[in-house]
């Protein structure tokens, strides 16, 4: 196999497992989990100084729950490759799962140095049930027994020269059990091989060039770089100029997971103060003027309505999982609707700022399926005083992956050039149905419903925002 069909069946096999929802490349989607999955593991972090491409994995620990289930796995990597003064160095990864294993059984199996791993093989239910780790050798390794009729099977296989390395993942809080497993590929290269041969390597005067790259680059964009070249890892990881910019992504993307990393990253003590104060002061520009967002209170401030008209909110709409308070649908279709006057929720200097187009009004929630299919359509409208339609966007899920993710819904800038009226009134209105059952609520998982400001004065911020809601075209 030349390098071309070699790269043209990595880029296939990476656009396969990018739709799939329990393996995939973290190059492909960040490995921030959302929703009911806890406890994000990564362990980019842990290799990226000294060039994660140049690591295997050369042991494998798996922890098992009393019901002898997998609750957690980790991985210790080696350098293998481009050593230096013939030192090797190995690196222990996260616990990826459940995080407390203290007492848990476990089973581990050591790598040698010409072993990789080639072929994953998962079998999962809510969660990772089966894991069958195959070696270049041909040697295979079976971790978990939990059987049941409603397992999925899915098949990973590096392409021929590459081997699985690099992992992150996260456990539900819900079933406390392995729930999401993600890998990079690396190719497998020969001792001390020139590493010119495996990446470019940038030299030291570029590094102006990337600084002014980075606050136009997505996330996905950041990822792939940070894997790709081992000098802008280092700029990112270890510079305050990476710290601001994470965090403006945490801001236009709405992910709670990167959210909650921003507000921990404020509260370092290595932090200086003055850039504290920054990341305070762009964090105010954040904030849910959705009161309720996640349905505690049984969504009070919302309407509820059915497919013949106002409904009453039952407490069977609303569950909780481990603390995770959200609405499930049910066969009959119903819907929640918020609507709000927007002098009502906002400042009058906000407003001002609505109406020369500095500020956009942002919509979005977090859904999961809850494993019995369904589908789900989010609406914003916005009316001027007349109760004339000024704006109006609507996005349709026929699917839902598992797991709650967030979506941008829509997002409103008053177009200047096309004179349009003063915006009046919001009307956010999330319906849904299950596709399966008759009685009982088997229908898609609703929370996080945001509506939010969000600055769009400078080019870096009309860049970042364009960037960050390219999904809701």
């Amino acid at each position: 196999m030349n390098s071309q069909q070699q790269s043209g069946q990595l880029f296939q096999l990476k656009q396969n497992l990018a739709q799939e929802n329990r393996l995939m490349l973290k190059d492909i989607k960040l490995g921030f989990s959302t929703g009911d999955e806890i406890h994000p593991q990564d362990d980019f972090f842990l290799l990226s100084d000294k060039g994660y491409q140049n690591f295997k994995v050369s042991k494998i620990v798996v922890y098992y729950n009393e019901n002898k289930e997998i609750a957690a796995i980790q991985f210790t990597y080696k350098q293998y490759q481009n050593l230096e003064k013939n030192q090797d160095c190995v690196i222990k990864g996260n616990i990826i799962g459940y995080q407390q294993v203290q007492n848990m059984s476990q089973n581990e199996v050591e790598l040698y140095d010409d072993e990789f791993i080639t072929h994953i093989n998962i079998i999962v239910e809510y969660v990772i049930d089966k894991i069958i780790i195959t070696l270049n050798s041909g040697q295979k390794f079976y971790y978990g027994h939990r059987e049941t009729n409603k397992q999925e099977k899915l098949s990973f296989e590096a392409p021929e020269g590459f081997h699985f390395s690099c992992f992150s993942g996260s456990t539900s809080s819900h079933f406390q059990g392995l729930c999401v497993l993600k890998a990079d590929f690396c190719s497998i290269e020969k001792y001390n091989n020139d590493p010119k041969q495996s990446f470019i390597e940038l030299i030291a005067s570029n590094k102006s060039a990337l600084r002014s790259l980075i606050p136009y680059l997505t996330v996905k964009e950041m990822s792939i770089l940070m894997r790709a070249y081992k000098l802008f890892a280092k700029i990112l990881s270890n510079e305050v100029l990476f710290i601001d910019e994470i965090g403006r992504r945490a801001i236009f993307s709405g992910n709670q997971n990167l959210i909650k990393y921003y507000q921990q990253l404020i509260n370092q003590d290595s932090l200086a103060s003055e850039q504290k104060n920054n990341l305070r002061t762009y964090q105010d520009n954040i904030i849910n003027y959705v009161k309720n967002p996640n349905g505690e209170s049984q969504f009070d401030g919302f309407e509820f309505l059915s497919e013949y008209g106002h409904a009453e909110k039952k407490d069977s709409y609303i569950e909780n999982l481990n603390g995770l308070t959200h609405f499930k649908f049910s066969y009959l279709k119903n819907t929640l609707v918020w609507k709000r006057n927007l002098h009502d929720i906002f400042t009058p200097i906000d407003i001002e700022n609505i109406e020369n187009s500095s500020i956009a009004i942002v919509f979005g929630i977090e859904i999961a399926d809850s494993n019995y299919g369904g589908s789900l359509t989010a609406e914003v409208q916005i009316e001027n005083e007349a109760q004339n339609t000024v704006f109006s966007k609507k996005k349709e899920f026929e699917t839902i992956q598992r797991g709650f993710k967030f979506y941008n819904i829509a997002a409103y800038i008053k177009n200047q050039s096309l004179n349009q009226s003063t915006p009046h009134k919001i009307i956010f209105s999330i319906s849904g149905k299950d596709s399966r059952f008759w009685a009982g609520h088997f229908g898609p998982r609703l929370r996080s419903i945001t509506c939010r400001l969000i600055p769009v004065s400078t080019q870096q911020e009309i860049c970042l925002f364009n960037n960050s809601f390219k999904n809701i075209q």
